[in-house]
């Protein structure tokens, strides 16, 4: 099994620089538009890297309300992937989540991103929208509480 160590960075250029290796995003995220995206946010930005070092995959993030945290964007590099990195990058999120007072975190996918639909129903996510243009939003709230408490602004 593969060594994974989870950092939390700031260096968004290493997250850009990661998101490019991703095969599947073919209109990956650029610096300009990362840091514009967390600009003024509590966020947090991930990446997960191996015994020698080098990134497997990032995870980034950010507070979309007081309770409610919004999960952007990541991923795991292809040679890495099926060895744990993405489950390891979630639950570092989630902790940190928790810890820090979220109460849910949202995720979006496309419905083209099979594994990564697949992979977040069994980590507990529930459906919780769809849209038009085949996204699916994700969330998954943190202890029990009524039904309704899914509305949190």
């Amino acid at each position: 099994m593969m060594s994974i160590h989870i950092a939390e960075i700031s260096d968004l250029e290493l997250i850009a620089e990661t998101e490019r290796s991703i095969p599947e995003f073919t209109a990956p995220y650029s610096l300009e538009k990362l840091t514009s995206r967390l600009e003024g946010r509590r966020s947090l930005c991930l990446v997960a890297r191996n015994s020698e070092d080098e990134v497997l995959g990032y995870k980034v993030g950010y507070a979309e309300t007081s309770k409610r945290f919004y999960s952007w964007v990541g991923g795991v590099k292809p040679e890495a992937r099926k060895q744990g990195v993405a489950r390891k990058l979630l639950h570092y999120q989630e902790g940190w989540c928790q810890r820090n007072g979220f109460e849910q975190i949202q995720v979006w996918s496309e419905n083209r991103y099979r594994g990564m639909l697949i992979f977040l129903l069994r980590e507990g996510y529930d459906i919780f929208a769809l849209s038009t243009q085949g996204s699916i939003e994700f969330r998954k709230r943190f202890g029990s509480g009524p039904d309704d408490s899914w509305i949190l602004d």
